[in-house]
């Protein structure tokens, strides 16, 4: 686990990664236990001759080096840019899925690779490269399936154009900043759906809004009752129009206007929020899965990637002057 950030501007996008890499083991169970970590892992590489941004969570290693390394010995270092960003990114992540079966027979999950780059305009004409674009790639729930990237922060029109939203944009330990920045647990949704609907076992025992249904059935129609099913059907349904005035976040319009030195600021502000909620927040137990020093990159338009020098976060007490004896 880890904390990827992306914000994305009109003319550029900032990606923010934690440095701590873990070692796990999934037990019978499905309880996942950390066993050893380490600091300082590369989670975030420019590619494409500097064209590109990639940052990934989840799995770090396909058996033979890091991600990170596997993602450089797939990078061709293309300066060639008019191939368009999506048909590159989508060989990208082939590539990559089909190095994983040769090398473990499987494609290992969780898997979250991010990536962003602006399409340059076509030879011989003068139109300015559109917005940046951000793409999520996961590996396929059939390891036999090609990963198919999804647009992040963006949308396409009929017309073939593309709709662009501004702002932030958060995998990995995204409670963090959600509960931060947005105002809200995103596990939330999760917990209260189990309370509203139960579980999801005919054996398990009814949510609300079962019961509810359930007696106003017996009291109303006892004669023309609902079936189990109906019932599950129609508690879904109220579970989900519940969920959706609880949980909605307005837009940021905002963001539209921030410029990079204000997107780099908020994006390394998020990142901290996960990793606050990872290593000091009370109600966490376990090993912590964010942490070690922030890599911090952003890509702006006619411009290559720049990586910045990382962020250490680490609270410890070796900066700390101890105050003279008798002052508060």
């Amino acid at each position: 686990m880890t904390i990827n950030v992306a914000f994305k501007i009109p003319d550029a996008v900032v990606f923010v990664t934690d440095g701590l890499g873990s070692i796990t083991s999934v037990a019978p169970s499905g309880d996942e236990h950390i066993i050893s970590s380490m600091n300082d892992v590369e989670k975030l590489v420019s590619m494409r001759g500097g064209a590109v941004l990639a940052m990934f969570n989840g799995v770090g290693s396909l058996g033979s080096g890091t991600i990170a390394s596997e993602l450089k010995d797939l990078d061709d270092g293309d300066q060639d840019q008019s191939l368009p960003l999506l048909t590159w990114v989508s060989t990208l992540a082939a590539r990559l899925a089909d190095r994983a079966r040769r090398k473990l027979r499987y494609l290992p999950r969780p898997f979250h690779l991010i990536l962003a780059g602006f399409d340059t305009s076509p030879p011989g004409t003068e139109h300015a490269p559109e917005h940046p674009q951000i793409y999520s790639v996961g590996w396929p729930e059939k390891d036999s399936a090609t990963p198919h990237p999804e647009p992040v922060l963006h949308e396409l029109r009929r017309d073939g154009g593309l709709i662009h939203r501004f702002g932030a944009y958060y995998a990995g330990a995204t409670v963090g900043p959600a509960r931060f920045a947005e105002g809200f647990d995103p596990e939330l949704p999760a917990r209260l759906a189990g309370q509203l609907v139960g579980g999801e076992d005919s054996a398990s025992p009814p949510g609300l809004l079962e019961e509810l249904v359930r007696e106003v059935c017996a009291k109303v129609a006892p004669r023309a009752a609902l079936s189990n099913a109906e019932v599950r059907a129609l508690a879904l349904k109220y579970a989900g129009r519940t969920l959706q005035r609880l949980v909605s976040v307005p837009e940021a319009p905002m963001s539209e206007h921030y410029s990079l030195q204000a997107a780099i600021n908020y994006a390394i502000f998020l990142a901290a929020c996960a990793y606050a909620q990872e290593n000091w927040y009370p109600g966490r137990t376990g090993p912590a899965r964010v942490g070690s020093a922030l890599q911090v990159g952003y890509l702006r338009r006619h411009a290559p990637a720049e990586l910045l020098a990382s962020i250490r976060l680490d609270a410890g007490l070796k900066g700390f002057v101890p105050a003279p004896r008798g002052v508060a």
